[in-house]
């Protein structure tokens, strides 16, 4: 069974009072969500937020945004900020074959009161987080506590004598991770602790022009950790990892792969404005090969400096210093262009 959701088309479970949401629970070949399309489930209430649940034997699709800006995602949230104790928002668990969220989709747990966001578990074989929407929000996997109702209610701040919600945790394992194009994999708080984001892979975790990254934008909360176990390759191309906070204690990294390769425009930061910074942590035998790549120039070779002199303008001497060229039948198969071919770079 496929299943296509668009133009603003939802699923979800909510509360608004005292009860618990629903849970949401959907198995399908294939879950399209375009055009500000969503599955989710949220309170706004005391009660908490229901679980929702996704199995998916081939691809999930999360792709884009309305004309209005709202995002296609699968949510899971919690929206009060007049109650002390708002309810914890729901957590979502995701298993997919191949999961893609591009052009500002977004796979998210939240929150913007007193209740804890979300946690959010994603199992797969590749996950691609890619691009922007038309608003510029990238496209993201990601856990938040915003803790300022600005972003739900037209402005009106979270009362300073509650205690704001704690951003839920990431837990990904999938061998394949890309982050693309200004895209993010992301725990974000504005004054509570941040989420911690763990990813198990097995192959590849790349970074070109991408984020993965724990913050604290302000108050005393700690920045979450980050651990990457075990891919074989994790490559940043200008990318970023980044574990921060404000007053309080930055993030630890802890990055444990075969082969770690960086540009040197890329950053690995443990960081706090007022605190202690956090700890990196790298355990990898190869820890980069950026110094050894050579940039190749875009300017064309003048003609005249790379055609030789025809036979008939030599002189004496460069005639009898001419190298000679011998053709030889081929024993065996020849090359083909899909042969492996050796490497021209030095280290």
């Amino acid at each position: 069974m496929t299943s296509y959701l668009k133009r603003g088309g939802q699923i979800s479970a909510n509360t608004w009072g005292y009860g618990d949401a629903g849970n949401v629970n959907i198995r399908a070949d294939e879950i399209s969500l375009t055009n500000g399309s969503y599955i989710g489930s949220a309170t706004s209430g005391l009660g908490r937020g229901g679980t929702v649940t996704l199995d998916v034997s081939k691809t999930l699709l999360i792709s884009g945004e309305d004309a209005e800006g709202y995002h296609s995602g699968v949510f899971a949230s919690s929206h009060n900020y007049e109650l002390e104790k708002a309810g914890d928002a729901g957590s979502a668990y995701i298993n997919a074959h191949d999961i893609i969220v591009k052009d500002g989709g977004v796979i998210r747990g939240t929150t913007s009161g007193t209740g804890h966001g979300g946690s959010i578990y994603i199992k797969s074989d590749t996950l691609t987080v890619a691009g922007r929407g038309h608003s510029g929000i990238p496209s993201m996997v990601s856990s938040s506590a915003l803790n300022n109702a600005d972003v739900w209610a037209g402005g009106t701040i979270l009362k300073e004598e509650f205690q704001p919600g704690n951003a839920g945790s990431l837990s990904i394992q999938a061998a394949t991770i890309n982050i693309l194009d200004g895209a993010e994999i992301s725990t974000r708080t504005n004054r509570s602790g941040g989420g911690d984001i763990e990813i198990i892979s097995s192959k590849l975790l790349y970074l070109n022009h991408g984020q993965l990254t724990t913050s604290v934008k302000g108050g005393i909360g700690n920045g979450g950790n980050l651990t990457l176990n075990h891919p074989q390759f994790i490559v940043l191309n200008q990318g970023q990892i980044k574990a921060q906070a404000d007053a309080g204690r930055g993030g630890n990294i802890r990055i444990v792969t075969d082969h770690l390769l960086t540009t040197l425009d890329s950053l690995i930061s443990a960081s706090s404005r007022l605190g202690i910074d956090g700890q990196i942590d790298i355990i990898s035998p190869d820890i980069t090969v950026s110094n050894g790549l050579l940039g190749l120039s875009n300017q064309l070779r003048p003609v005249n400096l790379t055609l030789k002199h025809s036979c008939g303008v030599k002189s004496w001497e460069e005639f009898l210093n001419l190298s000679t060229f011998f053709a030889h039948s081929i024993v065996g198969r020849s090359w083909s262009p899909f042969d492996l071919q050796p490497s021209f770079i030095k280290f």
